[in-house]
Protein backbone atom coordinates (compact mmCIF):
# COMPACT_ATOMS: atom_id res chain seq x y z
CA UNK A 1 0.00 0.00 0.00
CA UNK A 2 1.25 3.47 -0.80
CA UNK A 3 2.83 5.07 2.29
CA UNK A 4 0.72 8.24 1.93
CA UNK A 5 -2.51 6.23 1.88
CA UNK A 6 -1.38 4.24 4.91
CA UNK A 7 -0.63 7.44 6.84
CA UNK A 8 -4.02 8.87 5.88
CA UNK A 9 -5.87 5.72 6.93
CA UNK A 10 -4.10 5.62 10.27
CA UNK A 11 -5.53 9.06 11.16
CA UNK A 12 -9.16 8.10 10.62
CA UNK A 13 -11.33 5.42 12.17
CA UNK A 14 -12.88 2.78 9.93
CA UNK A 15 -16.64 3.14 9.47
CA UNK A 16 -18.56 -0.03 10.31
CA UNK A 17 -22.05 -1.01 9.16
CA UNK A 18 -24.84 0.17 11.44
CA UNK A 19 -27.02 -2.17 13.49
CA UNK A 20 -29.86 -1.52 11.02
CA UNK A 21 -27.65 -2.41 8.07
CA UNK A 22 -26.46 -5.60 9.77
CA UNK A 23 -29.94 -6.61 10.99
CA UNK A 24 -28.22 -9.10 13.34
CA UNK A 25 -31.49 -10.11 15.02
CA UNK A 26 -32.87 -11.43 11.74
CA UNK A 27 -29.65 -12.32 9.92
CA UNK A 28 -27.29 -14.43 12.00
CA UNK A 29 -23.78 -14.60 10.50
CA UNK A 30 -22.66 -17.89 8.99
CA UNK A 31 -18.93 -18.64 9.12
CA UNK A 32 -17.23 -19.79 5.94
CA UNK A 33 -15.62 -23.22 6.49
CA UNK A 34 -12.41 -21.60 5.21
CA UNK A 35 -11.80 -17.90 4.77
CA UNK A 36 -11.99 -16.71 1.17
CA UNK A 37 -9.79 -14.15 -0.53
CA UNK A 38 -11.79 -11.17 -1.75
CA UNK A 39 -11.49 -7.54 -2.71
CA UNK A 40 -13.69 -5.24 -0.66
CA UNK A 41 -14.39 -1.56 -0.26
CA UNK A 42 -13.73 -0.18 3.22
CA UNK A 43 -14.90 3.27 4.16
CA UNK A 44 -13.30 5.92 6.29
CA UNK A 45 -15.01 9.27 7.04
CA UNK A 46 -13.47 11.04 4.05
CA UNK A 47 -12.68 8.28 1.56
CA UNK A 48 -13.19 4.63 0.57
CA UNK A 49 -10.41 2.22 -0.36
CA UNK A 50 -10.49 -1.10 -2.19
CA UNK A 51 -8.49 -3.65 -0.21
CA UNK A 52 -7.54 -7.29 -0.47
CA UNK A 53 -9.21 -9.08 2.43
CA UNK A 54 -10.36 -12.42 3.77
CA UNK A 55 -14.11 -13.05 3.92
CA UNK A 56 -14.73 -14.95 7.15
CA UNK A 57 -18.53 -14.88 7.57
CA UNK A 58 -21.65 -13.71 5.78
CA UNK A 59 -25.34 -12.92 6.06
CA UNK A 60 -27.84 -12.36 3.29
CA UNK A 61 -26.99 -8.63 3.41
CA UNK A 62 -23.31 -8.37 4.43
CA UNK A 63 -19.93 -10.06 4.48
CA UNK A 64 -17.55 -9.93 7.45
CA UNK A 65 -13.96 -9.38 6.34
CA UNK A 66 -10.54 -9.26 7.91
CA UNK A 67 -7.83 -7.09 6.40
CA UNK A 68 -4.66 -5.31 7.36
CA UNK A 69 -4.27 -1.62 6.80
CA UNK A 70 -0.47 -1.95 7.06
CA UNK A 71 1.90 -2.37 4.16
CA UNK A 72 3.01 -5.95 3.57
Amino acid sequence: MDKRIEEFIMREELMMLTATELDAENCRPIDFPESRRVYAWVRYPSKAFRVQALAIAYTRTAVKIRFSNRSS
